[in-house]
């Protein structure tokens, strides 16, 4: 019996998710969940077809969509946004029926952002990988569990004092970066979001989040270490935990881009 690329990529993120999910779940003193039903499964792992009109996407999208996985769905909704400020809450209701490009196809769910809706430091990571798309927040799993130190060990802050978003607001297929097309159609959406939240800095990690807010093509080992602007707010770029897993000889480098952050938000008269 032969098995299809698609197939194998399919496994591929379901393995990839569940193995982050049960390191998150783990390092937080987890040690058992419960089994889903077969049925349920596959009902919240199938993905929807694709058609070629957004409303078309989006009415193709909800008949596949089980009683049980709209309520998993809306409960995770609720527990994330649901204390946003008016500003961010308007993006949000607009950026959850996007369906403008084809990654709508493929979600879960929009994964939009979180933490202190008056941050003075946003950070901008590329797209959500499979586990983000299921739990619907960003910077969670392994890369969550390294930005986090990240954060507390350099430059003096918690999750929670800080916000985190994604510059592409649904999955990519395969654990794809997400293309230039891609990353054009979510650009309204964040750029919005910056403005609600008007933060002093923003940090930007990884190549697609350069691309939204630099708006270059120059690799992020090209473009770290200097400052550059975006409607007067000052950015840094730096590498994306996730490649940082990949590629730990370039923890240092990132450690310096914390540091030249740190001093500046200190300097900006950033809450701590």
């Amino acid at each position: 019996m032969s098995v299809e690329h698609s197939d194998l990529e399919q496994f591929s993120e379901i393995i990839a998710a569940t193995r982050a999910l049960l390191l998150s779940e783990r390092s937080r003193g987890v040690h058992y969940l419960p089994v889903t039903p077969p049925d349920q499964l596959a009902a919240a792992l199938e993905e929807p077809k694709a058609v070629s009109q957004p409303e078309k996407r989006r009415q193709a999208r909800a008949p596949e969509q089980t009683l049980e996985t709209r309520k998993q769905a809306k409960a995770v909704t609720s527990k994330l946004y649901g204390d946003l400020s008016p500003a961010l809450l308007e993006v949000y209701n607009e950026a959850k029926e996007c369906v403008q490009c084809p990654l709508s196809e493929g979600r879960k769910q929009v994964v939009f952002g979180i933490g202190a809706n008056d941050a003075d430091l946003m950070i901008i990571g590329e797209s959500p990988g499979a586990i983000e798309d299921v739990r619907g927040e960003p910077f969670v799993g392994p890369i969550g569990d390294m930005l986090n130190k990240m954060l507390v060990n350099v430059v003096g802050l918690s999750r929670t004092q800080v916000y985190l978003v994604n510059a592409v607001k649904c999955k990519v297929k395969g654990g794809k970066s997400a293309n230039i097309d891609e990353i054009t159609q979510c650009k309204g959406h964040l750029k919005r979001q910056i403005k609600a939240v008007s933060p002093k800095l923003i940090l930007c990690l990884g190549e697609a989040a350069a691309q939204s807010v630099v708006q270059s093509s120059k690799s992020v080992e090209e473009l770290r270490g200097s400052w550059y602007d975006f409607e007067e707010i000052p950015v840094l770029v730096s590498f994306n935990p996730a490649f940082l897993l990949k590629n730990p000889k370039f923890k240092r480098p990132v450690f310096n881009d914390l540091k030249l952050l740190a001093a500046k938000y200190d300097e900006l008269g950033g809450a701590r």
